[in-house]
């Protein structure tokens, strides 16, 4: 049950523009699993069927984001306002320890077959839903993909795919679904690509899903997704140059290989390609956030110390609201400098997890491409909406490479991964390969 429940979040969670009810938190496709998995998280927990060595592993952040949760409650209740925003930050945070607890629970290959299963179903649902509804309303994708290349103009790939696929032909404007949800959609696909990349030695279906994840998240032009892969990779990259140099001399060869064989056979013209890499990449200062972080430090100025309450949005550009696209400005803003603080608290322990995960077990490339799905939340969360608070996406981000990657000094019994015929454990974060026979 556990494991079907994971792939099903994975898979619905691109499905980010279909609403079945509004209870102040929205509730998508991707809940009724999520949220099922943290009940059933929480009921191992509560009977103990988790140990507390594993749940040690999580205390420093969990303890700093609780203290971020209960501040933002006291400026809730100063302010008179944002309680409703304040409930779903700590209904996320919850949910994502349950899933966590879940993920324990089942062991670390089973989790992490069904998290990859659940990723490149992600970008199939994503990728067929997406067709499908493009094609019903007279607009055919790679049309679409072949204009934004041959123009240079990025905004087909931005917005006219995802604003068509997220809201109904003739919808105004004032109620439009936010096409910055296409973050928390490709999220899901980035889990997928990242965790098959980690599974695909020996894969070919791996190592397909995750090129074609990949090839998505290239497609949607994001920024902050397309640089999150590349922070994710390059340590992967280092470690198997470390240790396995011809294999990475090989890898590397190939895939020289396998693009100029597509340049020449379809002869693409790609002069629009370059366009798009400049606008997207060669203006950072031009970026509107960059403006919008200047509209925040005067909001701070003039109320540092208490803030203005969980939510508190402000004017900028032409009379449209924004918050603060920062986890640390929108703590700052909303909750005063005591927020900032614990927001600083919890940010520093994840990245702490991250880096002493990463010295500790960079002898296994498979372990080092699970880390860096805690790029996602510590590089997302700097530059996203909602205050720079942390996605679904990116919660599960979280959990899955807490549950799975990062080592432990005592792992549960039924979570170890025992060398066949040896009864010797494997180094502190060691994952072998998927289709290692050490995991069968």
């Amino acid at each position: 049950m556990i494991r079907v429940l994971i792939v099903l979040t994975l898979a619905l969670g691109p499905l980010q523009w279909i609403t079945l009810a509004d209870v102040g938190l929205t509730l998508k496709p991707v809940h009724i699993p999520f949220f099922a998995l943290a009940i059933i998280g929480w009921l191992h927990a509560g009977s103990r069927r988790v140990e507390r060595a594993e749940i040690r592993s999580v205390a420093p952040f969990a303890m700093f984001y609780s203290c971020y949760i209960a501040l933002m409650l006291l400026s809730a209740f100063y302010n008179g306002t944002g309680f409703i925003y304040v409930m779903k930050l700590l209904v996320y945070f919850l949910a994502s320890a349950g899933f966590f607890f879940a993920l324990l629970r089942i062991g670390r290959q089973q989790a992490l077959s069904a998290v990859m299963t659940g990723g490149l179903l992600s970008a199939v649902l994503f990728f067929a839903v997406a067709s499908i509804t493009l094609q019903l309303r007279g607009i055919n994708i790679f049309a679409v993909v072949g204009s934004a290349v041959q123009s240079g103009n990025p905004s087909f790939l931005q917005f006219m795919i995802f604003r068509n696929v997220f809201n109904a032909p003739g919808v105004s404007s004032e109620d439009a679904v936010g096409v910055a949800l296409r973050h928390t959609s490709l999220g899901f696909i980035f889990i997928g690509g990242v965790v098959a990349l980690a599974a695909s030695r020996g894969s070919r279906l791996a190592a397909a899903g995750a090129m074609f994840s990949i090839l998505i998240i290239l497609v949607s032009v994001s920024r902050s997704l397309i640089l999150a892969y590349a922070i994710a990779l390059i340590p992967a990259g280092l470690a198997l140059l470390r240790g396995h140099p011809r294999g990475f001399a090989a890898l590397t060869l190939g895939a020289g290989l396998i693009l100029i064989t597509l340049f020449i056979v379809l002869q693409p013209d790609l002069g629009g390609i370059g366009t798009i890499l400049s606008e997207r990449f060669g203006s950072f200062d031009e970026d509107g956030r960059v403006g919008m972080y200047g509209y925040a430090l005067n909001e701070i100025n003039n109320r540092a110390f208490l803030g203005y309450g969980p939510g508190y949005e402000f004017e900028h550009g032409s009379a449209k609201t924004h918050q603060a696209h920062n986890i640390f400005l929108g703590a700052w803003m909303q909750g005063g400098y005591l927020c900032l603080l614990t927001a600083i608290g919890f940010m520093a322990s994840l990245m702490f997890m991250y880096f002493r995960s990463m010295l500790l077990t960079f002898g296994s490339v498979q372990n080092v491409l699970l880390l860096g799905l805690l790029v996602l939340p510590l590089f997302r969360s700097q530059l996203s909406g909602g205050g720079g608070n942390f996605t679904l996406a990116e919660w599960i981000c979280i959990a899955v490479a807490v549950a799975i990657a990062v080592p432990s000094a005592h792992r549960p019994k039924h979570l170890q991964d025992r060398v066949s015929g040896t009864g010797r454990q494997p180094p502190l974060g060691a994952l072998h390969d998927v289709t290692s026979p050490h995991l069968r």
